[in-house]
């Protein structure tokens, strides 16, 4: 019957997916806005003006554009559309995102789950975090690329090519910087040159970026300054920890009246963030002592880096909680410290207030929770499955020094 379940459920998935690929192509005016950014940042880079200038980027398009906010370097990459003219490069677009997408979900399907998918992992990739794969769909964003980047990587790792695991993290992390977080998995592994991998990628890393302010010192100036500028951004669109402390401290300074709160949004952050890493690195030790197999344990490490990764990083888009579907999905699926009802339960009912948030706003004194509860769910949910995944290997890690009667 699970069989068939997951059978049902994968042609759904495809089914939907398909609906979803030729209504964002029938609506280029409203869908991919980012890459209408991307692609038009380009052409003014091309023409010799400022692609980090939203001004001048929305007067070449003809419609209103996010200012550009990738490193120099990826102008290079939007070349290949501008080739083409924007309705063409849109679907070439959407087209390779597609198939991105179709190799990440066979890669996680067969490498990272072994093969052991049912109709809950696809309802996943469907409906988790907020549909983040959708928006990301929907937005245009350059999430899968790097994704599919992260997650090769990854595979690298699994298998032990350290060379091409460096490689790959390092082409992640082209976009967003962000991702060459996962370059320290290399201080775990048990490899005489796991430091002359980290800090040569490290090197190679910055030496790409200097090469850039070399060359084109006044792009990469503008570049900072977008890039910091992102950081301010908070709410259901970038539902990060570090954005979920800049939003509280804001909104406690305005009803308390104290300013000084509206500053220490950092202090904050750090106060949530350290107690997360401590705990992830004592599940790391308890991991490494687990009696499985060793490619199963490098599984764990992995997810529970992607776990860490997701919770401390200070920009962490909607789309970008794609990174911890497949962790998300393993959890649920082993989680023994907790009984299935109880666990569905909880997250079924988190959902349903999730969608009545409108009802929740009007109640009296209810608002400012329930803002923060809806613009922070895809957060929430992180972290009540990081702690779950704690709680996995601390229950697997008993089991093995309690002996048996």
């Amino acid at each position: 019957m699970k069989k068939w379940l997951s059978k049902i459920f994968g042609i759904l998935l495809v089914l939907y997916c398909v609906g979803v690929i030729i209504d964002i192509s029938k609506h280029k005016n409203i869908y991919q806005w980012d890459f209408l950014s991307c692609y038009y940042s380009t052409k003014a880079y091309e023409a010799g003006l400022n692609p980090y200038d939203a001004n001048t980027v929305s007067e070449i398009s003809g419609k209103k554009s996010f200012a550009y906010d990738y490193p120099p370097i990826t102008l290079y990459f939007f070349k290949i559309f501008t080739k083409l003219d924007y309705n063409s490069a849109f679907d070439a677009y959407l087209i390779l995102k597609c198939v991105l997408l179709a190799g990440l979900i066979l890669l996680w399907r067969n490498v990272f789950l072994n093969k052991q998918t049912d109709f809950i992992f696809y309802l996943l990739c469907l409906l988790a975090f907020d549909t983040t794969i959708y928006i990301d769909l929907r937005a245009g964003n350059p999430c899968t690329i790097e994704q599919f980047m992260i997650w090769l990587a990854l595979f690298f790792y699994l298998k032990r090519k350290y060379t091409f695991f460096c490689i790959a993290a390092i082409a992640a992390a082209i976009f967003k910087i962000q991702p060459i977080f996962f370059l320290f998995l290399l201080l775990f592994i048990e490899d005489k040159n796991k430091y002359k991998y980290l800090i040569g990628s490290f090197c190679a890393f910055g030496a790409i970026f200097l090469a850039t302010y070399l060359f084109e010192p006044n792009l990469f100036s503008n570049f900072i300054t977008v890039a910091v500028g992102t950081t301010e951004e908070n709410g259901i669109f970038n539902p990060s920890t570090f954005s979920f402390a800049q939003d509280l401290l804001q909104t406690l300074s305005k009803i308390t009246g104290i300013v000084i709160l509206n500053k220490a949004y950092l202090i904050l952050y750090l106060i949530i963030v350290t107690p997360v890493l401590l705990a992830s690195r004592l599940a790391y030790i308890s991991i490494k002592n687990l009696k499985i197999k060793d490619e199963e344990k490098w599984k764990w490490i992995i997810f529970l880096m992607c776990f860490v990764y997701a919770l401390i990083c200070p920009r962490f888009k909607n789309y970008s909680y794609i990174i911890i579907i497949v962790p998300a999905y393993f959890v649920i699926k082993r989680a023994s410290c907790i009984k299935p009802n109880t666990l569905l339960s909880i997250f079924t009912t988190m959902f349903i207030v999730y969608l009545t948030f409108p009802i929740f706003v009007s109640i009296p004194g209810s608002k400012t929770v329930a803002y923060f509860f809806w613009n922070y769910y895809p957060l929430t949910a992180a972290y009540c499955l990081w702690g779950l995944f704690l709680c996995e290997i601390s229950s697997h890690h008993k089991a093995i020094q309690t002996p048996a009667s």
